[in-house]
């Protein structure tokens, strides 16, 4: 089933993972906070696995990505209006099935940004709700 947004702020408490360590997201999560429109409101937000995307935040009106994809040797804080984004993926190696990738990809008119979540379900709910917002705001 796909996961569609709450009525409420869902920030993630970030259980542990027994995969490795994943980027602290604290200071990134308040910029985010700190970057928000009057009236705009975080669905939901994920931390994920440097290199690619360390903080995908759903707001109601764009995606807000920490990143170091786009300006190499940087950290950016991306701002991507829904209308930008071109397609979503779930992307997984040639032995994995997709149903058990943690890796979620998002591309950007020609720029594909990586996302690798906590677990196969987060992924799939990141996944969906990117869909849900790209096709619905």
């Amino acid at each position: 089933m796909a996961y569609t947004p709450m009525s409420h702020v869902g920030l993630d408490t970030f259980p542990s993972d027994d995969h490795g360590p994943f980027y602290d997201h604290r200071a990134d999560l308040i910029a985010v906070q700190g970057n928000l429109f009057d009236g705009e409101a975080i669905h939901r937000s994920y931390r994920g696995r440097p290199p690619g995307v360390q903080l995908l935040a759903v707001t109601s009106r764009r995606l807000m990505m920490i990143e170091a994809i786009t300006f190499k040797g940087r950290t950016a804080l991306s701002s991507i209006p829904f209308g930008r984004v071109t397609s979503v993926h779930f992307l997984s190696t040639e032995d994995q099935p997709i149903e058990t990738t943690r890796v979620v990809g998002i591309r950007v008119m020609t720029a594909l940004f990586e996302f690798e979540a906590v677990d196969a379900e987060q992924a799939r709910e990141a996944h969906d709700l990117v869909v849900w917002s790209v096709t619905h705001g």
